[in-house]
C-alpha cells in the first residue's frame, strides 16, 4: 500500500492506494478526467486515517490527482518515460527522456499574495476567496454551456474575479503537471518548444516508450 500527500484538495492528509492490477490497466480507455477520476477510485484504500477513500476521488484537485497518477506510474512501471515528439520546424521526431519523480519535485504550489483560510481554500488581499476546484467541479463545469463561467460560480465563494485571474491563480496555487520542454533539435537547429504533455496523455503512452527523460534536456542545460 503506497502513501501519498495531499497538497490543496479540500482534505488535508494522504490518499493511501493499492497496487495496480492488470484489470485496472485495462479499464483505462480515454486520458480524460472521468477515466482519471474512476482509476484513482479503483486504487483508494479504506485505511485509518485516509483523508480520501473509495468513491471520493471526485472530491480531489486536479493537482493532487496528478500526484496520485504519478505516484502509480513510478510504482508501477519506473520513474523513467521516453516519447518521440515531433519538431514543430522540421517535422521529424527525436527522443526525449526525463525522470517522472524529478518533474514532481520541481511542481510546487506558490501562495504569495494570498491566505489560506482552510483545506483548499484562499483569501486574497482584496478580500475574494476562492475554492480549489475539484474533480466534480471540472466535470461539471466542463459539461456547461459557458464552463468558465461555471466554474467561477462554483469556486469564487466571495468577491468577484474574472477567468483570466482564476486561471492565473490556480495555476500557482494548485499546479498540474503539464509539460512544456525546451529543447534543441540538431537535425534543423531549431528550438522545440511547447509540447504541453498533460500527465494523463503521458501514462498513455506505450510502456516501451515511457520509462524515461531529462537525458536530452541536461545536455542541452550543458550546452
Amino acid at each position: 500500500m503506497r502513501r501519498v500527500p495531499l497538497t490543496c484538495s479540500e482534505r488535508s492528509g494522504y490518499a493511501y492506494l493499492r497496487e495496480l492490477r492488470g484489470d485496472d490497466e485495462e479499464s483505462v480507455e480515454d486520458v480524460d478526467t472521468w477515466t482519471a477520476i474512476t482509476l484513482v477510485d479503483r486504487l483508494l484504500v479504506d485505511a485509518p486515517g485516509a483523508a480520501v477513500r473509495p468513491g471520493e476521488a471526485s472530491r480531489l484537485c486536479a493537482a493532487d490527482r496528478d500526484r496520485i497518477l504519478a505516484a502509480i506510474y513510478v510504482r508501477e512501471v519506473g520513474a523513467r518515460i521516453q516519447a518521440a515528439p515531433t519538431c514543430p520546424a522540421c517535422g521529424k521526431t527525436f527522443d526525449v527522456d526525463f525522470r517522472l519523480d524529478e518533474l514532481i519535485e520541481t511542481v510546487e504550489p506558490s501562495y504569495e499574495g494570498v491566505a489560506r483560510v482552510g483545506d483548499g481554500r484562499f483569501a486574497l488581499e482584496d478580500g475574494t476567496c476562492i475554492r480549489i476546484p475539484n474533480g466534480e467541479d471540472e466535470l461539471v463545469s466542463s459539461a456547461a454551456r459557458d464552463p468558465s463561467a461555471a466554474l467561477i460560480e462554483r469556486c469564487v465563494e466571495r468577491g468577484a474575479i474574472d477567468a483570466e485571474r482564476l486561471g492565473e491563480l490556480l495555476e500557482r496555487l494548485a499546479p498540474v503537471m503539464d509539460l512544456a520542454i525546451d529543447a534543441a533539435w540538431a537535425e534543423c537547429g531549431r528550438v522545440a518548444r511547447g509540447y504541453g504533455w498533460s500527465l494523463a496523455e503521458i501514462l498513455s503512452m506505450p510502456r516501451n516508450r515511457r520509462r524515461s527523460y531529462v537525458d536530452l534536456v541536461e545536455r542541452e542545460a550543458r550546452t
